[in-house]
Parts: C-alpha cells; structure tokens; sequence
C-alpha cells in the first residue's frame, strides 16, 4: 500500500494536508531484453524519392527564388538543394548572352503533351509578350508556382501576355520522349488547373536554351527577342505582376 500526501490549498490560502491510501498491484516479474524473441520480420522500403507534387501548391506562395538544379535526362535525378548550386550556376541570361535568338527561338519544333509537333514560334508570334517557363515533373517549386502563373496569365492576357510551359524532364536515358513521364505530366497539369500550352524539349533545345536549373522563365516580344534577363527560381505573385508589367512596357 502506498500513502500519498495530497496538499491542497482552502479559500483562505491556508494549505490542507491530506492522506490517501492507493492499492497497489503485485508487480510483475522483471524480464530480461535478450530473453524476448525478435519474431517480427524486419519492414524494409523499397528506395524511392517521393516527389514534392504532393505539397500544397499555395503553402510556398509568398516565397521566391526556389529551384531544382536540372538533370540532363530523368525527372528522378533533380537535385531541389539549393546549396548544391553553389559556384555552378552561371549568370543571368540577358539579349546579349543567350543562346537563343529570333532566328532559332521561333523555328523550336516540340511536341505538346497530346504527342502533336508544335513550332514554339506560332505560340509566340502575335503575343505582346510570351513567358516560357521551364519546369520539370519531379520539381517542386516549379509545381507550386504553376497555378500563380495560370492566374497572372488570365490577369494579364487581355494585355497581350500568353505563356507557354516546356516540360524539361520527359526524356528517357537515350534522350527520347519518355511516355510515362510524358502521362505524368498530363496529371499534374490536369491536377494543378494549368490552361496554358505545355511543350516536351528536346535534349537539343535544352542544350541550345542553356538549362541549369528549373524553374528558369524567360519573357520574349512578339519576334521571339528575349526582354531583360532570364528568371531563375520561384517568384511570388506581386514580384511577377513586376516583372511582367516592365516587360510589357519594354515590348511597347
């Protein structure tokens, strides 16, 4: 039998000192680790990297300049560290440093994700100002953007602005469209309400476009001509309505 000692304290403040007896249990005999049995199998998980799709697309919304640093091929291999990034990644992509131009930009032959051959230039000509915004299926900061930029480009269409998607990671190891990868993507452009036209690149495109990390998005005129400095990592809403409206302004 135990005796505890409860203390109160009455409405005066003065404290009470009371007894109570608690039974108690015969204790059961102590047992030793190393005489219980490990029956249980050991539960081992496949090794698997579970894609950032999963994360609600508005919880990063006011955060900018996320990244996955790009692979060369397969969406499994992005590595979204952004300290990996340290010393490799060049410098912003201006007019006068890009690869592309509005002799080669225009005449990119993609498919979309129907499997339909698309020139990229009939997406842009006619356009005041087209965002092509590189993305990746396994990379999560360019998800959680997605449906920002399908709400900026209903905002801002009337003006003059479409964009269009190019899927960076929808190739298999010898560098052809994957389908898997390709039906991937359809799921999480239906998923996430994306409206506006999604392109596959090419390795070729990819190479000529100079693709160090996802999300990279550049703002071309209506000739393909790239307006100021490509943008690499996330943007907020407001920090877009900016930097769209500057380049509305510059394509006059």
């Amino acid at each position: 039998m135990i005796i505890v000692m409860l203390l109160s304290s009455g409405c005066s403040g003065s404290s009470v000192v009371r007894e109570t007896a608690v039974p108690t249990e015969t204790a059961a005999p102590a047992v030793s680790v190393a005489e219980i049995p490990l029956t249980s199998p050991v539960l081992e998980l496949p090794d698997f990297r579970m894609p950032d799709l999963m994360t609600d697309p508005a919880a990063d919304s006011e955060d900018e300049g996320n990244f996955c640093l790009a692979d060369e091929t397969s969406a499994a291999d992005q590595d979204c560290d952004p300290s990996s990034a340290e010393g490799i990644l060049p410098d912003p992509v201006s007019a006068e440093t890009s690869g592309i131009n509005k002799e080669v930009l225009p005449n990119f032959l993609m498919q979309d994700l129907d499997g339909k051959e698309v020139r990229l230039g009939d997406l842009i000509l006619g356009n005041k100002v087209t965002m092509l915004n590189v993305w990746g299926i396994s990379c999560g900061p360019c998800m959680t953007e997605m449906p920002e930029l399908t709400a900026i480009r209903r905002e801002f269409a009337p003006q003059g602005l479409e964009i269009v998607g190019l899927a960076s990671d929808l190739l298999d190891s010898s560098g052809k469209i994957d389908p898997s990868l390709m039906e991937a993507a359809r799921t999480i452009v239906s998923d996430l309400g994306v409206d506006y036209p999604i392109l596959a690149m090419t390795k070729d495109i990819r190479d000529q476009m100079g693709i160090f990390a996802t999300p990279t998005t550049y703002l071309v005129d209506s000739r393909g001509i790239l307006i100021g400095e490509a943008v690499m990592g996330t943007r907020n809403t407001g920090e877009w309505e900016r930097i769209i409206k500057d380049a509305l302004q510059k394509a006059g």
